[in-house]
Parts: C-alpha cells; sequence; structure tokens
C-alpha cells in the first residue's frame, strides 16, 4: 500500500514554488469547470500525491494509489488517506473570516454511525473510527493563497460524540418548535424540519436545514491569547 501523510503534503507545497489555484483547468472526473473550493480541494491532493505539475492521467492514477476515498460533493470527508486521516478540506477569504461547513457540523473524528458520511465510507472507518484533519486555506484575488492550516479536529473542534448528543438536543427543540407552528403540515425529514403547503394555494413547501460555521484556527489563536497582530 503506498502511503502519505500531512508531514509530506507540507513540505511538498513548501518546495512548490506557485501557491496560486488553477481555476481555469477543467476537473479531472466530470469535466466540468472548477470553482474556487474544487481548486483548493486539488491543490491539496496534489500536495499529499506530490503531483502538482503532473498531467490529469498521472493524477488520476496517483489519486487511486494514495487516496483510498476521494470524496463526494455532498456528504464528507473530502478525502480519506491510505491507512491514515480523513480530510476536510475548506477555505476561506480572509485569515479571521468564519469557515463554511454548510449542512455538516464539526468533527474531531469520524465514526461510522455517522448519519452524514456515506455508506461507503463507513467501511474505511471501523469500529474506533479515525482521526478528521482539517486543512483550511485563505485565497485572495480568487487564486492566491495566502495561508494554508494543518489542524486536526480534536485540537480545534468539541468531540464529536459530545457534540452530537449536544447536535441532537438543538435539533429536537428546534423540531418541536417548527411542528407548533400553525402553517402547513409537517413531513417527516432528517433536515431539522420541513412544512409543506404553507401557501393559501397549498403549492409552498419550506425546508429547514442547519447550516453550520467554524471560526478560523487564527481568530482561535487571537482569541485565546488576545493577540490582535494577524
Amino acid at each position: 500500500m503506498i502511503t502519505t501523510n500531512p508531514v509530506r503534503a507540507f513540505l511538498n507545497i513548501i518546495k512548490y514554488p506557485d501557491l496560486r489555484l488553477n481555476n481555469t483547468g477543467k476537473n479531472i472526473y466530470d469535466n466540468r469547470i472548477q470553482i474556487q473550493g474544487q481548486g483548493l480541494e486539488d491543490f491539496i491532493k496534489d500536495s499529499f500525491a506530490n503531483t502538482f505539475d503532473a498531467d490529469e492521467n498521472v493524477k488520476k492514477e496517483k489519486y487511486a494509489k494514495f487516496f483510498k476515498y476521494q470524496g463526494s460533493s455532498n456528504h464528507p470527508p473530502d478525502i480519506i488517506l491510505n491507512n491514515s486521516d480523513a480530510v476536510e478540506i475548506k477555505k476561506n477569504k480572509r485569515v479571521l473570516s468564519n469557515i463554511a461547513l454548510n449542512s455538516s457540523w464539526p468533527r474531531s473524528k469520524l465514526y461510522k454511525n455517522d448519519s452524514k458520511i456515506k455508506k461507503s465510507v463507513k467501511k474505511f472507518v471501523g469500529d474506533i473510527g479515525i482521526d478528521v484533519l482539517y486543512i483550511i486555506g485563505t485565497i485572495e484575488k480568487k487564486t492566491d493563497i495566502k495561508r494554508i492550516f494543518f489542524i486536526y479536529g480534536d485540537c480545534f473542534v468539541s468531540d464529536t460524540n459530545h457534540y452530537i448528543a449536544d447536535y441532537k438536543k438543538i435539533s429536537n427543540l428546534i423540531k418541536n418548535s417548527i411542528s407548533e407552528l400553525p402553517y402547513g403540515s409537517n413531513e417527516e425529514t432528517n433536515e431539522l424540519g420541513r412544512l409543506n403547503n404553507i401557501d393559501l394555494l397549498q403549492r409552498t413547501n419550506l425546508r429547514i436545514r442547519g447550516m453550520y460555521e467554524l471560526i478560523s484556527p487564527s481568530k482561535a489563536i487571537c482569541l485565546k491569547y488576545n493577540y490582535q497582530g494577524i
């Protein structure tokens, strides 16, 4: 088994002279024009596989060797390294701006009872779970990488098991409140809530989703040490 690790990725980034994203290229999997987030994801994959200047066929081959999972657009994680961590790749526009996690809560570890991960991922997680590594890139002028953080979830966010318990409490409180609203009809859903037929003509449905944000590592450091130099 060919393996890689965060230290190798970090060193490959240091050695690579061009810290800009290629946002005009095409995704090697679906040939759609890359968006900025995809550009950062590909950059980080290249850092682990050391394929910055490789052609698309070589990248595809190396990715398959270094990663046992290469992500899904709507489910965490973005990649799983062979014999190692689950990696979540996130971007922000400013060093101190919050990081959008969308409908996926923050994690210290990835467990197979996680309702947000796909069945194809659960076989890699095992009974004790795997560590989650957050890689956060600050992108300026759409393509320039100003800063990259490698930070493990257990150093940065609440313990996953405790958080999920709290999330369920909060989620149930929200769902119960929604069920008491005198509008439309409730429908069972995996989201926070769903109300059908909320308008007079009964043609409009309302979906309520949880959208999460995480403060940046830089901001967490500033708050902890009352530092204002960033």
